[in-house]
């Protein structure tokens, strides 16, 4: 897969800007990137899910920019999606077999298996490309490491362009790594040039410490005013946090947060209610 100064605008906004990507034949190669970066806008120009604003596509060296998705598929490339695409109401029989699960109805497989007949039914296509938009995304933690080891289980054969934000899998699978920032090519190289790159480390430093940030805001908006929800909440962090071994890093991060937060709120909704009191009005109204 070859592609030469791939951009995306949607009316004044820049999606994807000239990016000049090259996956070589057998690779494992990983697009990372923070939310927004335009890593699924990319795959939707390399699929022909949108149309190019400008730059090529080559897929086996040939020209695919103008060809339709179904043309592009018959040409080898496949793809799964960040959000699963299933036929709900039918078994994984009917659309593919899969296991003991493959007489039950799609939607109600637990949501770890929904994720492999997904990457099962794009290798029926007969891929020589594969596409994999966040396989990993969603998975609760007791069914991850069936998506981890069925990613690394695909054929040598098949080229693989992975687009993930679980980094374990990123630097478990992963032979080369492409980082997307803004809708550009930012950084590229080996696992160990991008995991030791300062400035890679740093964007997403900085990402992660907006996100927190933002977290912490809304979490705020939302609790310290409604004392219902702030109950329903606490109830579920005491459950999440009775099992914290279940829990990846940054969800146990989030939950700790969530806890300390919720101490605070219960004092902030307290001192709401008594000065509302106070002044004879409702709590809503003095919030």
């Amino acid at each position: 897969l070859q592609t030469r100064g791939l951009s995306k605008s949607f009316g004044g906004f820049k999606a994807n800007t000239d990016i000049g990507l090259s996956v070589a034949p057998g690779a494992r190669h990983a697009l990372i990137g923070p939310n927004g970066a335009g890593k699924t806008t990319f795959i939707n120009l390399l699929t022909g899910v949108l149309p190019v604003t400008s730059g090529t596509i080559a897929l086996h060296g040939e020209d695919v920019t103008g060809v339709s998705q179904q043309g592009r598929v018959r040409r080898g490339m496949a793809r799964t999606y960040q959000i699963n695409q299933l036929f709900a109401t039918l078994t994984p029989i009917e659309a593919l077999s899969l296991g003991g699960s493959m007489t039950r109805r799609t939607d109600t497989l637990p949501y770890g298996k929904q994720r492999l007949l997904e990457l099962a039914l794009g290798m029926a296509c007969k891929p020589r490309l594969l596409l994999l938009d966040e396989p990993a995304a969603g998975v609760p933690e007791d069914e991850r490491h069936d998506v981890l080891d069925s990613v690394a289980a695909l054929p040598d054969d098949v080229t693989v362009l992975l687009i993930e934000h679980d980094m374990e899998l990123v630097f478990s699978f992963a032979d080369r790594i492409s980082v997307l920032v803004q809708g550009a090519l930012f950084a590229e190289g080996s696992v160990d040039e991008i995991a030791g790159d300062p400035r890679v480390k740093a964007v997403f430093d900085d990402i992660r410490a907006t996100r927190r940030t933002d977290f912490i805001n809304n979490m705020w908006r939302y609790l310290a005013f409604d004392p219902a929800l702030l109950e329903q909440t606490w109830a579920e962090v005491k459950r999440v946090m009775a099992t914290p071994s279940a829990l990846d890093p940054l969800t146990k991060e989030m939950v700790y947060i969530t806890a300390s937060v919720i101490n605070g709120c219960s004092y902030c909704v307290h001192s709401h209610t008594a000065a509302a009191t106070a002044k004879g009005m409702t709590r809503e109204q003095h919030a």
